[in-house]
């Protein structure tokens, strides 16, 4: 009975020890234990009974949740779920969520409100001219809007109304604390804007942009796809096909790709086999491709050529026949490419 007792006032012994010291916080695996047993102490002692049970538990996540911020949420997130939100983990602070807090205190805290007292030049002046230095706001306040439109011309103008205090901050005098500059404002924004699109490079103390081609082949430089970053900007053949047969080659010099092997091709020259048609709807797909291959093996070539060696061949002709067209620029899409290899000169 006694080492029961014993037995139980352990993990309220533990409980009390790491209530009463100072828990270090960071992302090492020795603090994420110590807050660990913090937290199993007050929600789940039993868990820190068999210590070299606890020890070997506490190994397996570390390796699944250790070691990162991301890693270190999702632990707090998976015990909240499981023993409530009365007690929650303590977690290490990446410098973001800390420079986000000290921006939230800082906006709950009381703002200095020195330069915003009333001179002794404005008090009680009775003066109704906003942008007299003796302004009496208080007696503006007071005084009726035809004394003080009658004063503030301005203010009928017809100017811009601003529907809102932020709006104004650009306004203030500029030794006003709350005054902020426009193009300042829009230069951070664009700024970090540009930052997140990720295609900036920084060489030589300036900026460069980077084209947004270079940007997607940059990243695609490995990998099943590098065949095609090998190849930019060369001569390349692309077999493409029909959707249940092969419909030729595009031959061009290719200008841009993405993982989807979607491609832009410049100069090309396209050799293909058109489909035969049945014009009486008599024929399946299977058949008239049947018909189209025989045609061609009929053929016994495949040149792109005719007789007369113009490279040119007639727009009209029987369903095998290989024709030949060109064009300045084509987007090739992705699952229409068969196989891609460079260009034989």
């Amino acid at each position: 009975m006694q080492s029961n007792s014993n037995a139980a006032a352990a993990p309220a012994t533990n409980a009390l020890i790491h209530q009463t010291r100072r828990i270090p916080v960071s992302l090492g695996k020795a603090s994420l234990r110590i807050r660990l047993e913090a937290y199993y102490s007050l929600i789940a002692p039993e868990t820190l009974t068999n210590r070299s049970e606890w020890l070997g538990k506490f190994d397996q996540i570390y390796e699944k949740y250790g070691g990162t911020h991301q890693g270190e949420r999702k632990l707090s997130s998976k015990l909240a779920k499981k023993y409530g939100t009365h007690v929650r983990l303590l977690l290490a602070k990446s410098a973001e969520s800390q420079q986000s807090s000290r921006g939230k205190e800082a906006q709950d805290g009381l703002r200095n409100e020195e330069w915003y007292q009333i001179a002794e030049g404005q008090r009680d002046s009775g003066e109704l001219n906003a942008l007299s230095r003796n302004f009496d706001p208080i007696a503006m306040l007071r005084a009726p809007d035809d004394a003080v439109y009658a004063v503030n011309l301005w203010m009928n103008a017809g100017g811009m109304i601003l529907d809102n205090v932020d709006k104004f901050a650009s306004y203030l005098p500029l030794d006003d604390p709350q005054h902020r500059q426009i193009r300042d404002a829009k230069i951070k924004l664009t700024t970090a804007t540009t930052h997140s699109i990720g295609n900036v490079e920084k060489g030589g103390g300036k900026t460069k942009m980077v084209h947004p081609f270079d940007a997607i082949a940059n990243v695609l430089d490995s990998g099943p796809i590098s065949v095609l970053h090998r190849l930019r900007k060369k001569r390349t053949t692309v077999v493409v096909r029909y959707v249940n047969a092969i419909r030729g080659t595009l031959t061009g010099t290719l200008i841009a790709f993405d993982k989807h092997m979607n491609m832009i091709l410049r100069d090309v020259k396209e050799t293909y086999s058109p489909r035969p048609i049945d014009n009486d709807g008599e024929k399946s797909n299977l058949e008239l491709e049947l018909e189209r291959r025989n045609q061609m093996g009929n053929r016994g070539t495949t040149n792109t050529t005719d007789e007369t060696g113009t490279g040119k061949l007639p727009a009209t002709g029987s369903a095998g026949n290989t024709k030949t067209r060109e064009m300045r620029q084509l987007l090739v899409r992705g699952d229409m490419v068969v196989s891609v290899y460079e260009a034989i000169s």
